[in-house]
């Protein structure tokens, strides 16, 4: 064992939520502990009726879990950069201090105010920023515009996003004042916060994806030398021969299955769903979705479409995999996309709009790329994959000739970066990759 430590913080954790991120940070748990670290995980979903105290702790495949309660994210953020009163975080301190991490790993820190960041440095732990996400871009930490079913250009003045936060969202339960003055120094004053965390707190941040990567760095400066591409990277099928065997027969089979996994959200393109398979015969197309539902008007719509079948949630990648053609991610934002890099891994080529991360997509060769928003160009793919088998099959083969990065990969290539910051604080040897 390499004798450290890590806290992984994340909004949420298995068996408490099965979606990207808290997937990709159990992934990381069990991950770094096969490298010997010593892992923990804090994610803010404690109610008072659960616990008394401060924090809850639970143990989990040896990982050691802590639950502490969570925030309002808007009113955080918009009164981070004045808070004065850190009472609130005393849970978080209290983690900290109980678990001592040699290393603080933000994965993302959803229901949770950019202060952890700082007091994660001032536990003496070396920061990590994982930045999937938007919390430090967008104040809603949804960078998407519903009414107007496009994704936002960024934080480029904070009038843009007073204006924003004043026509999407309600107010709160704030102890701010509620006017456009008001807001305005709120919002600068986070802004300014935030770079001073990556100036002077945060050691060093991944991103996913290039393109996300400059996306962000356009509006918040961070300098190169703490800067790490590291590629997400995908847990392999667990039978590779079994995969492709399924594979080679599935393109003589009628109808053609397409899936769609993950919350069923406006931001996820329900509506480019709905136009795409609309009186689409079910004995020439399925689309299967899994995921969490929310009775929504546009997801009622798209699961009365008799080709449209709603499996719900689920825990098994490969599983749904087995009966799956091809796939489709038609997001307006994503800052990378874990499912678009288990239907490749798996040999499944995919329909995807332009968003971040979805550049792995070779247009024509492995799937389609579309604009985002394009519900004509969606329904042009899917009706062109029911009629050409062939082309069916050539993405097919497109899509299991695509390299795409393991877990293992990626976990290395964290653990290799933790190494380097170590050495460049604390300056006292290596930390050794042992496996348990």
């Amino acid at each position: 064992m390499n004798g450290r430590s890590v806290l992984l913080i994340c909004h949420s954790l298995p068996p408490y939520e099965y979606t990207g991120t808290p997937l990709v940070t159990r992934d990381y748990a069990l991950g770094l502990q096969s490298l010997g670290y010593r892992v923990g995980v804090m994610i803010p979903n404690l109610t008072p009726a659960e616990s008394p105290g401060p924090f809850k702790s639970e143990e989990q495949e040896d990982v050691r879990l802590y639950r502490v309660m969570g925030f309002n994210q808007l009113g955080l953020n918009l009164s981070s950069g004045l808070l004065k009163d850190m009472t609130p975080l005393q849970p978080v301190k209290e983690v900290l201090q109980d678990f001592k991490p040699d290393f603080a790993h933000v994965v993302d820190y959803v229901c949770l105010p950019p202060q952890v960041l700082q007091i994660a440095s001032d536990s003496g732990a070396i920061v990590m920023r994982h930045a999937f996400h938007t919390e430090e871009l967008c104040l809603r930490i949804e960078p998407f515009l519903a009414e107007l079913r496009q994704p936002c250009t960024g934080p480029t003045s904070p009038a843009k996003c007073d204006r924003c936060i004043t026509k999407y969202i309600q107010r709160p339960d704030w102890s701010i004042p509620w006017d456009e003055g008001s807001l305005t120094v709120n919002i600068q004053a986070w802004r300014q916060y935030i770079q001073f965390l990556y100036d002077r707190v945060v050691d060093g941040v991944f991103f996913a994806s290039g393109a996300f990567q400059r996306f962000f760095t356009h509006f918040i400066r961070i300098p190169e030398h703490k800067m790490f591409l590291v590629p997400h990277g995908i847990q392999p099928p667990r039978n590779r021969a079994a995969v492709s065997d399924i594979r080679s027969k599935m393109s003589e089979v009628k109808p053609v299955n397409f899936c769609f996994v993950g919350t069923t959200a406006v931001r996820k393109g329900i509506e480019l769903l709905s136009h795409a398979f609309r009186n689409i015969e079910p004995d020439l197309a399925q689309l299967l979705i899994y995921g969490y539902y929310y009775s929504t008007a546009l997801v009622q719509e798209l699961i009365s479409i008799p080709c449209v079948q709603h499996r719900g949630a689920f825990d098994d990648i490969d599983e749904i995999m087995a009966e799956v053609d091809v796939g489709i991610v038609p997001s307006y934002f994503e800052g990378y996309s874990r499912v678009l890099r288990e239907f490749l891994s798996r040999g499944r080529p995919v329909i995807a709009t332009k968003f971040f991360g979805s550049e792995i997509v070779a247009d024509g060769d492995n799937g389609f790329l579309i604009d985002i928003g394009d519900q004509e160009a969606l329904r042009e793919r899917v009706t062109a994959l029911i009629a050409d088998r062939a082309l069916l099959s050539r993405l097919k083969h497109g899509a299991a000739a695509t390299a795409v990065p393991t877990l293992d990969e990626e976990i290395r290539s964290i653990h290799g970066v933790y190494q380097l910051l170590w050495e460049r604080k604390r300056g006292i040897g290596q930390i050794g990759p042992e496996r348990k």
